[in-house]
């Protein structure tokens, strides 16, 4: 499990790929979004929007306060495909200490 310092800025990148082809990446029709959660479930960021860095990667930066409560936290990426109808969620567990 990755782990960061708090105060520390965590990157978070999400990579988009077709349905119908894998190896393939694409934009989502209404890009990305995120939403971060401490061990609670409670919600640090609701829906941010995520950064396109290129062509099915997307990125969002999280700069954790000097304060922030320790614990391990759970980041959820979200991309919607219209056509065909495609919902995707990635996520991944990180640890703030």
């Amino acid at each position: 499990m990755l782990e960061f310092f708090r105060g520390a800025t965590v990157y978070l990148e999400l990579t988009v790929r077709d349905a119908s082809s894998p190896y393939e990446l694409t934009t989502p029709d209404t890009g990305c979004t995120i939403d971060i959660l401490d061990e609670n479930e409670a919600k640090e960021v609701s829906a941010g929007a995520m950064t396109e860095a290129s062509t099915g990667v997307y990125y969002y930066n999280w700069t954790t306060s000097a304060t922030q409560t320790k614990g391990v936290y759970t980041a959820r990426g979200f991309a919607i495909m219209a056509t065909p109808t495609t919902y995707s969620v990635d996520e991944i567990q990180f640890r703030v200490k």
